[in-house]
Formats: C-alpha cells, sequence, structure tokens
C-alpha cells in the first residue's frame, strides 16, 4: 500500500499537468461557444490559460531542477514557448496592420527554430554530473538556430522564406515556399528527430531489457498529433506541442532523469537515520522506517535523543554514538598503552645518556689520572713535607700552587680534546700565562710571550705545556726568572724558554720522558747553558697527530 502511495505521489504533477492538458482540449473542443462572454475571440482564453499553466510549470517545477545547466536550458524553452503565445494573442487578437501582422508571423520562427535546438541541448543535458556545461558544438547548433530566425525574419527584403504575388503582398493562400523554408524544416526534424533519439536512449533501464514507458507515451502522441493536424484544419498545433513538451519534461523529472528539489517525504522514510517529525502534542507525524516507537526509551549507551523546534511541532532524531564511544575508547587504551611505551623509551634514552655521560666521565677520569697522576703524587709531597717543616710552608705553598694551577690547565685541555682533535695555539698561551703567573706570585721572575697564532693538534699543545712544566719543576728550587716565547713559524710551533737557575744538569726523569715523546711526536730539543742561564727551544710540527 505504501508503495503504491509513492508512486502516486511520484507521478502527482505529471498528473495536474495531463488535467491541464485535457482541460484544455476539452475549452478548445466542446466549451468554445459558452465563453461568448468573452467577446468575439473565445481562442484568447484558450491561449492565456496555456501561459497560466506554463508560468505555473516554470516556477512551481523548472526552477527546482538541481543540475544548473538543464534547469537553464528548460527556462529558455519555457521562455520561447511563451514567447510563442504571446506573439500569437497580440497577432490574431489586437493588431490589424497587414505589415505588423506580418512581421508578428515572421517572428513566430524564432521559438520555432530555437526551441528544438534548445530541446536538443536540453536533451543531451539529462542524467548529467553536476558540472556539465554546453559544448561549442552546442553553440554551433543554437547559432544556426539564431541565423534560420534572422533570415526568416528579413524575409520581406530576399523572400527565400515566403514567396508573395505582387497583387497580395499579405493573404493566407497568396504565397509560395522558397527554398529556405525547406531549409528551416528539415532544421527542425532534424532537432526533434536528434530530442527523441536521446530521450528513446535515456529511457533504457541500464543493465536490463526494461524501459520506461511513462517517457514514451508523450512521443507517440505528438506523432498522432502531428499526423491528425495534417488531416484536420482546425487543430491547435502550437498549444498542443506547448504542453506536450511541459508534459515530457515532467515525465523526466518524475522518473528521477532530471533531478528536482522534490520527494522529500520519500528521500526521508527511505532514510536510514532514526527520525519523526512529531506535532504539538507529540504525535507522530511521518517518520523514517527505523525510528524508534516510543522515544523517551530510545536512549542508552552509545546513543542519544536530540530534538529541535519546528513550524507546528518538533524534529527528534536518534545519534548512533556507539562506534564513535568504541573508537574512543580504543583510542583511549592505545594512548595510554603509547605513553606507557613512550616512558619506557624515555627512562632507556635517560639511561643511555647517563652511562654515556658516566662513561665519558670515566674516560675523562683514566685520562687525567694516567696524564697528571705524577703531579697529584707530588701535591701529596709537599702537603706531607709542610705538614712536617712549619718553616717552610709559604715557599712550599707557593710550589704547590704553580702544581695546581697546572693540573687545572691541564685539565682543560684534556676535556677540550674529548670535543675538538685541534685548537688554537692560543690555548697554550693562556695555560703558560697563568703559569707564569703563579710563578710571579711565589718570587720567580717569569714573563710570557706570543708571536703568531694557528690551529694546531691538542696532543702537541699538551705535550708542549707538560714539557714547560717540567722544565719548571727541574729547575724550580734555583730558579730566579724565567722568560717565556711562543711563537709559529713556517707550519712549526716553536717553545723557547730562558730559565735562570743554578742548575748544571739537565737529566731530570720527567724531563728525559717528555723529551722523547716530543721526539717521536718528529719534535726536536736544543738545549744551551751559558754560565748559569739555560736556553730551551722546542720545535713541533702543527700537524695532526695520528
Amino acid at each position: 500500500m505504501q508503495t503504491a502511495l509513492r508512486k502516486l505521489r511520484a507521478y502527482s504533477a505529471p498528473a495536474l499537468l495531463l488535467s491541464a492538458f485535457i482541460i484544455w482540449l476539452f475549452l478548445r473542443r466542446f466549451f468554445g461557444s459558452y465563453l461568448w462572454f468573452f467577446g468575439p475571440s473565445p481562442g484568447l482564453v484558450y491561449d492565456v490559460y496555456l501561459i497560466f499553466v506554463l508560468l505555473g510549470w516554470s516556477f512551481f517545477r523548472v526552477s527546482n531542477i538541481v543540475q544548473r545547466w538543464t534547469r537553464y536550458l528548460l527556462l529558455g524553452v519555457a521562455a520561447l514557448m511563451l514567447l510563442w503565445m504571446i506573439l500569437r494573442i497580440v497577432k490574431w487578437h489586437y493588431v490589424e496592420d497587414t505589415t505588423i501582422i506580418r512581421y508578428l508571423w515572421y517572428a513566430y520562427y524564432f521559438p520555432i527554430c530555437l526551441m528544438p535546438a534548445l530541446s536538443v541541448v536540453c536533451a543531451v543535458s539529462i542524467n548529467k554530473p553536476m558540472a556539465w556545461h554546453p559544448t561549442w558544438q552546442h553553440g554551433v547548433l543554437l547559432g544556426v538556430g539564431v541565423l534560420l530566425s534572422f533570415g526568416v525574419f528579413a524575409n520581406d527584403a530576399h523572400q527565400l522564406m515566403f514567396c508573395f504575388s505582387n497583387s497580395a503582398f499579405w493573404n493566407r493562400h497568396g504565397y509560395t515556399y522558397g527554398p529556405l523554408r525547406y531549409i528551416v524544416l528539415a532544421f527542425i526534424i532534424a532537432c526533434a528527430v536528434a530530442t527523441i533519439a536521446i530521450i528513446i536512449r535515456r529511457s533504457h533501464v541500464p543493465y536490463s531489457r526494461n524501459w520506461l514507458v511513462a517517457l514514451l507515451i508523450p512521443l507517440v502522441m505528438g506523432i498522432i498529433y502531428g499526423i491528425l493536424y495534417q488531416l484536420r484544419d482546425y487543430l491547435d498545433m502550437t498549444g498542443f506541442y506547448c504542453l506536450l513538451v511541459m508534459f515530457e519534461y515532467e515525465c523526466l523529472m518524475s522518473a528521477g532523469l532530471i533531478r528536482t528539489n522534490s520527494n522529500y517525504q520519500e528521500l526521508f522514510e527511505a532514510s536510514s537515520i532514526q527520525a519523526a517529525l512529531l506535532d504539538e502534542e507529540g504525535q507522530m507525524l511521518a517518520a523514517s522506517k527505523n525510528a524508534p516507537i516510543t522515544w523517551e526509551q530510545s536512549a542508552y549507551i552509545g546513543k542519544s535523543v536530540h530534538s529541535i523546534p519546528v513550524s507546528g511541532g518538533s524534529f527528534c532524531w536518534v545519534e548512533d554514538n556507539s562506534l564513535e564511544y568504541e573508537a574512543r575508547r580504543q583510542l583511549e587504551e592505545q594512548n595510554t598503552e603509547l605513553m606507557e611505551d613512550a616512558e619506557l623509551a624515555q627512562a632507556r634514552v635517560d639511561i643511555r645518556r647517563r652511562r654515556a655521560e658516566l662513561d665519558v666521565r670515566a674516560k675523562l677520569f683514566s685520562r687525567i689520572k694516567h696524564d697528571c697522576g705524577d703531579k697529584f703524587n707530588l701535591i701529596h709531597h709537599l702537603v706531607d713535607e709542610g705538614e712536617v717543616l712549619v718553616d717552610r710552608r709559604p715557599e712550599l705553598l707557593a710550589q704547590l700552587c704553580v702544581v695546581g694551577c697546572y693540573i687545572k690547565r691541564r685539565c682543560n685541555l684534556i676535556i677540550i680534546e674529548g670535543q675538538h682533535s685541534q685548537a688554537s695555539t692560543r690555548e697554550l698561551f693562556w695555560c703558560l700565562r697563568e703559569s707564569c703567573d703563579h710563578l710571579s706570585e711565589a718570587g720567580r721572575r717569569a714573563t710570557v710571550l706570543n708571536s703568531g697564532e694557528a690551529e694546531a693538534s691538542l696532543q702537541k699543545l699538551e705535550l708542549a705545556y707538560d714539557f714547560f712544566e717540567e722544565l719548571v719543576e727541574w729547575a724550580y728550587p734555583t730558579l730566579s726568572a724565567l722568560l717565556v716565547n711562543l711563537a709559529v713559524e713556517a707550519d712549526c710551533l716553536v717553545l723557547n724558554l730562558q730559565l735562570e737557575c743554578v742548575e748544571d744538569a739537565f737529566a731530570a726523569e720527567g724531563i728525559v720522558r717528555t723529551r722523547r715523546q716530543a721526539e717521536r711526536l718528529g719534535a726536536k730539543v736544543q738545549t744551551q747553558l751559558d754560565g748559569h742561564s739555560w736556553c730551551v727551544v722546542l720545535t713541533m710540527p702543527l700537524g695532526r697527530c695520528l
């Protein structure tokens, strides 16, 4: 029953238009004699009636077409039909001048030539995507129709459409047809055949042997009426074919080939959402197929009921959020797992970082212990000696500061070497300068000079500083003055030391060991004794150590 009602509602518009068509036929055929009160021209009533039907169809049906170009083209067809009816009313009922009548007759051919061309383009646009638009071939077709229309309108100049006799320029039977008439007739027939062929093709149901028979009924009626028009003179070709065109396109709309903003009730009933339209008292007016019977009991976990006020009642629907809740729960679980994994990963990274830091510190500590172990022993010896020899404490404390300065600066070079393999010779200059400052505070005149700067291996800078420290410790008991000159000459580092002391043997164990290390790295050590003055020159290349 519901299926039958839906089908009846789907074809309500074609049925209404067919009723208007039948009313027009009855007015035209049987009730013409009863319309005497409209004056001597009862045909005016038929034409006005057709105009109102055409306007109503255009405003209430054509304007609701969804596809933009189909709507534009069909509105163009309706406008041409309206122009045709107005021209006919003016020609037959309001004008008596033969010249004006003749030009109104010529103007008939504007809708007669353009309507078939527009019908072809409109038929092509049926069931096309929303982005479809006419091509240049369609523009050429419309241009041909316009040229033919203007050719007919200029018939007085060439008489290629209608050839009038000299005795009667305007007479119903006083003319013959020219070659342009057959061209226009061929154009109209070709466009009509193309339109019919396209509509017949569209009426076939895809992937089946079925046809939409309702679309073929207006075509058959048009062919039969065309045959009868040739046999009976009193038939109205203009009004009939205008109604027939409207009926054909209305059938296309009802069949769904031309999509319109209609049948929303069927769409609402067939919708998969749980929704209903209620009146002000809460009674259900319309509902989807799976709408709940009792709205108060339709809400449970994962679902929620919503309602908005509308004119005359309210619109209610059930929103199924179960999938969303389940997805959210799974996302929360995954988020918790990911956070735990991230915390574990961060803990592993922290452990590795701390382990790496400890490894670096252990390596630095091992390196410092290896390179400065004898200096730490010397500090312990000086401290122990200072506890025993109280009178020598100031002297021992000064020597302790000199050794401590060396350890500090030597550890700084080791830390820098852990980051870079090379450094500027200025780092060695600052080490020598601070050691000389502490020597000066200990009562030994010490001066350091610097000339030139270059990049050198940190291993060689450390070796040069070790050599300097061994010389200072060797000569410290009798050292009175020290002059240090650090220079860069010909890609070599030159450390020149002038020592004033009473030491007469250049054979201390630390000096010998450091000298051998320097010579293994390509350095040269030159010594010269002049009285109580020693001149020691250390020369080594600046290249990187392997």
